[in-house]
């Protein structure tokens, strides 16, 4: 047996990950904003994006057969 812990070993749990990441953009952003394209472009880039993101994310899951029923709970809670 090995005497190291079993753990992980990661840096940080992922939604601090992701917010810091959100962070970091929108201060580059403030500091020195790139104009990328007009803004009636970025909108409908952006709700295209959202729209397929949804579209292959119900695709996938359904077709997988893994859709959460969303009125029960997924876990007992426990009692201390």
């Amino acid at each position: 047996m090995s005497d190291r812990p079993d753990i992980p070993g990661v840096i940080a749990k992922p939604p601090t990950i992701y917010s810091a990441a959100v962070v970091i953009a929108l201060v580059l952003h403030f500091i020195m904003p790139l104009p990328i394209s007009s803004a009636p472009v970025r909108l409908w880039l952006g709700l295209s994006v959202i729209v397929l993101g949804a579209c292959w994310c119900s695709l996938r899951c359904g077709s997988s057969g893994t859709a959460a029923p969303l009125k029960t709970p997924t876990c007992r809670p426990r009692r201390l």
